[in-house]
């Protein structure tokens, strides 16, 4: 998230005299907003691409006869890797904790792959509010970990900026 200070003539004040404010009283009037930057953000999960319509119907009634917050869907988008082949992309609504069960668990119940974001370096946590970090995202395939990514943001879209097997 990005603040940017613009300074406005004084008699514009009065039209915007709930959104500005004066520095050090002079004349002088600024109005202050913010531009949102989309992140690669921890609700965004990913499928193996094929198997992607299946696996969110599994979840959603999986979670549903769990009683447990979550509910996913498809973003449109895919995912690709040269390790780990395609992903389509999910966004999902609920509690954490029963978001990375449920996603760990599909790729063992389907014997697929998935990708499971949301991880930060907590000394760069600074850095990712800024859009400026990474996010780094494990990959399961058939519920075993499979390797790791590092996940980056373009025109609002997640990409794969490196990649490790293990």
């Amino acid at each position: 998230m990005m603040i940017h200070l613009a300074p406005f003539l004084t008699n514009i004040y009065d039209t915007f005299a709930k959104s500005a404010f004066t520095l050090n009283g002079t004349n002088s009037v600024y109005m202050f907003w913010c531009i949102h930057i989309r992140l690669a953000r921890s609700d965004n999960f990913a499928l193996e691409k094929g198997k992607a319509e299946k696996a969110i119907n599994w979840m959603n009634a999986y979670a549903a006869t769990k009683n447990k917050k979550f509910n996913a869907k498809l973003l449109g988008y895919t995912l690709s890797t040269i390790n780990f082949g395609n992903f389509e992309v999910i966004s999902w609504e609920g509690e954490w904790s029963a978001a990375r069960h449920v996603i760990v668990k599909v790729s063992s119940k389907l014997n697929m792959k998935i990708v499971e974001a949301g991880y930060h370096s907590k000394s760069k946590i600074l850095e990712s509010f800024l859009g400026l970090g990474k996010e780094y995202a494990k990959v399961y395939s058939g519920g075993v970990l499979a390797g790791n990514i590092i996940l980056g943001i373009k025109r609002g879209k997640i990409i794969v900026d490196s990649e490790k097997l293990m």
